[in-house]
């Protein structure tokens, strides 16, 4: 049997190709610099309070609509959610100020994004807490899109470090997934899914 009616590449042939497409890598982009990274770092203190005033202004918002049917479910997940937000915003604030944490930024950085995965864990699991299964629907569906709205919204706040943007809307917003499951299946929209 001749090579030429053999369609098959021989062994040879494909460790050539494989050389060959070893060589092609492709190019990483450069890493930032220090400097960049420390304005980054600024940037997102600067634009830190706005993203957690939209958490609190939200959450007082969802608490108190909560509380005619809810009070102690309301004022538990209050409880919950300004204790983040007083850490979150503490560490802001020495930050800022030029306290000592100022002079480590990275640092500040690493304990600002753990902080802000603690305010989306309690932020979130409001949508656990708040609304039994039983709950309402209206008033459900209608928290559960605020409470995502407002984790976007603060997450795209804090763009600037694309870590601290997953902290703060990963956590809620799969407590908040999660409730939209258990609503929809307490209210039978969810035996159309499964």
């Amino acid at each position: 049997m001749s090579q030429s009616s053999n369609p098959r590449p021989t062994v040879h042939e494909l460790q050539r190709l494989a050389r060959e497409a070893g060589r092609a890598r492709r190019r990483r982009r450069p890493r930032l610099s220090r400097a960049a990274r420390l304005n980054l770092i600024d940037a997102m203190s600067r634009w830190a309070t706005s993203g957690l005033a939209l958490i609190a202004g939200s959450s007082i918002f969802i608490a108190v609509s909560a509380s005619a049917l809810y009070p102690l479910r309301a004022a538990v997940w209050g409880v919950m959610v300004l204790a983040a937000l007083y850490l979150a915003r503490r560490l802001t604030k020495d930050f800022r100020a030029g306290g000592r944490s100022s002079a480590r930024p990275f640092r500040w950085r690493a304990n600002y994004t753990a902080t802000l995965s603690v305010l989306s864990a309690a932020f979130g699991a409001g949508a656990l807490i708040l609304f039994p299964a039983d709950a309402p629907a209206d008033l459900g569906y209608q928290s559960l899109a605020l409470m995502l709205a407002a984790a976007f919204g603060a997450a795209f706040l804090h763009a600037a470090h694309g870590r601290a943007a997953l902290a703060l809307a990963t956590p809620s917003s799969a407590f908040i997934l999660l409730a939209g499951l258990r609503f929809s299946a307490a209210s039978g929209a969810g035996a159309a899914l499964a």
